[in-house]
């Protein structure tokens, strides 16, 4: 039988020069490439990873309350680190809160929140008396405006009626006259003043009213189709 001959592949020249590099370089210890890197810098955070603000020094603030000269008391708060801040809560304005900041941290801080607390109490009164006071005066003054406008509506002061002043030129004209005609008469004689933008239709409408309900006894009657006369 026939054997096979095995051959070997040499390693080429590259591969053997990479070999031999490998051997010669020496290792790096892990201590020295630890001592070699630069140690992290440190920062404050939360667990939100956000740096933590720093909080501002809680200011002390004084509570106290006074009563005004009315007797009514007001609860204040003063804080000196704060422009000698007041804060006055009660019946002392329309919200039931006032700041101050005017004071001037001399004397004794709750004497002038008495002070003050009077003035603002006082200021608080009579804008209220005022408004209420300036209601009242418009309620009154619709009131009368309502009552005038009932007992003189179509009445204006000092003048006829319409229903009275057609009555006059009819009595005056002797003849029928259509509404347009009678309400010019009425306005150029002065008798009465207008009652709407078509005083001869509204007029009409009066004149119509009274002839129905009144019938016989009624001042006017239709002598036309849109005229009127007396009824005598």
């Amino acid at each position: 039988m026939a054997t096979k001959k095995t051959t070997t592949k040499k390693p080429s020249k590259i591969a053997t020069a990479k070999t031999a590099a490998k051997k010669t370089t020496p290792k790096k210890s892990p201590a020295k490439t630890a001592s070699k890197a630069k140690p992290a810098a440190k920062t404050l955070t939360s667990k939100h990873g956000v740096a933590p603000r720093m909080k501002a020094p809680e200011r002390v603030k004084e509570k106290f309350s006074v009563t005004t000269d009315d007797g009514e008391k007001i609860e204040v708060m003063y804080d000196k680190d704060f422009q000698n801040h007041l804060e006055f809560k009660g019946k002392i304005s329309p919200t039931g809160y006032h700041s101050h900041f005017g004071y001037d941290g001399k004397g004794d801080v709750k004497e002038a929140a008495r002070k003050l607390a009077n003035q603002f109490r006082a200021q608080c009164l009579g804008s209220h008396k005022r408004a209420q006071i300036k209601s009242e005066g418009v309620r009154s003054a619709s009131a009368d405006k309502r009552g005038s406008n009932r007992q003189n509506h179509g009445k204006p002061k000092g003048k006829m009626s319409m229903l009275d002043a057609a009555a006059e030129v009819l009595k005056e004209s002797k003849q029928p006259l259509c509404c347009k005609e009678i309400s010019q008469k009425i306005f150029a004689l002065k008798l009465a003043e207008s009652c709407g933008r078509t005083p001869h239709a509204t007029l009409s409408a009066a004149m119509g009213r009274e002839i129905k309900a009144k019938g016989e006894t009624s001042r006017f009657r239709r002598a036309d189709r849109g005229q009127f006369s007396l009824n005598v």
